[in-house]
């Protein structure tokens, strides 16, 4: 028993000792290493640019941020040296000691011939925001090239003379400026181009096919509130997910016996004096396409002489689709900002005299209201497939429908 504790007490300790060998640093402590930032004058990262050393030790290339290290480096003295074609060679001195690492930043500067010039700069959109891939040219033709991912951009070893510089990219509008090159210069020119203009829209519902008949299996009705008295509507929402319309749609027949219509969304709300009807008041909730993973719920508060509470479920109350019935357009120009008319044709057989509309911002958020016959809103769509949608919806038959909605989009 004596010889077995012993034996588990060695073993024990070959355990400890292999644990602790393991966790050695693998670097030879003996020797040091070099590591830097390899960029242009503008402090911009080069990546791909070799970096070696004098005497020879190692070469190795930057990566995409710039970056090199060279490693394992015997201490002592040495040239640090970064090339790349197009630019001009760097040298920096370095010190090596052991186990200690010697950080060496070099900038690296265009190779320029002293017979020619150079342009050199940024191309960004009118929000400031970097534009890749933009052509940019001089004219007469002379150089070419593209910006990097950055949207920067450089032409060197231009001839001296009198050049026009374009900058062009596919959905912007192209901007020329025009330049002096003299021997030995270097000079700066920056770009912002605009969005190209995409023209107008015409869109045109279709008072049966592009209309939503409200019934009881897709909205519900209001018919119990004290008529000519005052009450208020109030939205809010519980847990709401997946679902892009954070809002409730309301029609509503006001004591004139005139109809409304409205979009109430998160926190918001309206008063109204409503007539002697069977249909005071009808709500529903919308979805683009697919309400299957909609998440939360709907509160909808009526305050007045009489109280009601309602509460949607954000996926099983939801029965409107708006690609079903509406339309979508999807080809403007983002962040252009559009005017939006609506005008009738031909109108018969219903009361129809206007549209639902709604529209997704740069976000992702939906704004939606309603825009009747000489009404006008503006907006500026975002890049997405939803970035103007309208319907049409109906209390009545809808089947006997005749007539057009026009809306102009320009």
């Amino acid at each position: 028993m004596k010889a077995v504790k012993i034996f588990l007490i060695i073993n024990f300790l070959l355990v400890i000792l292999l644990q602790q060998s393991c966790s050695l640093n693998p670097v030879d402590s003996g020797t040091g290493s070099i590591t830097g930032v390899i960029y242009d004058y503008e402090g911009n990262c080069i990546a791909d640019a070799v970096v070696n050393t004098q005497p020879p030790t190692k070469s190795v290339n930057t990566n995409i941020k710039g970056i090199y290290k060279l490693e394992n480096i015997t201490p002592g003295n040495y040239f640090v040296i970064s090339t790349k074609t197009g630019y001009d060679t760097s040298i920096q001195n370095a010190s090596v000691e052991s186990g200690k690492i010697c950080k060496i930043n070099m900038q690296l500067n265009y190779t320029l011939s002293e017979n020619t010039g150079s342009v050199y700069g940024t191309v960004t959109d009118t929000s400031g925001n970097p534009l890749s891939l933009a052509y940019v040219s001089t004219l007469p033709s002379s150089k070419t090239t593209y910006t990097d991912m950055n949207g920067n951009y450089k032409l060197l070893n231009i001839l001296p003379g009198n050049y026009t510089l374009k900058a062009s990219k596919n959905g912007y509008d192209s901007n020329e400026i025009n330049i002096e090159i003299e021997k030995g210069s270097l000079i700066k020119v920056d770009f912002q181009l605009k969005r190209s203009y995409s023209g107008h829209r015409l869109m045109v519902l279709d008072t049966k096919e592009n209309c939503i008949q409200l019934t009881i299996n897709n909205a519900i009705t209001i018919n119990n509130l004290t008529a000519g008295e005052k009450y208020n509507v109030s939205v809010k929402t519980t847990d709401i997910k997946n679902i892009p319309f954070k809002g409730v749609y309301f029609l509503y027949e006001n004591i004139n016996n005139e109809v409304n219509f409205v979009y109430v969304s998160e926190g918001k709300g309206f008063n109204f004096l409503p007539n002697n009807s069977n249909r005071q008041m009808i709500l529903f909730i919308a979805d683009w396409i697919n309400s299957a993973d909609n998440i939360g719920k709907f509160n909808i508060s009526i305050s007045g002489p009489t109280e009601s509470n309602i509460v949607l479920d954000a996926r099983d109350d939801c029965k409107i689709l708006i690609e079903n019935f509406g339309k979508i357009i999807s080809d403007l120009t983002p962040g252009y900002e559009y005017v939006v008319t609506l005008s009738t044709e031909n109108i018969q057989n219903t009361s129809i005299n206007g549209a639902f509309y709604a529209y997704e911002n740069e976000k992702g958020e939906i704004t939606s209201g309603y825009i009747s016959t000489g009404d006008s809103l503006r907006f500026i769509p975002s890049n997405s497939k939803y970035q103007f949608s309208a319907f049409l919806t109906d209390r009545d038959n809808k089947f006997d429908n005749i007539g057009k909605v026009n809306i102009l989009i320009k």
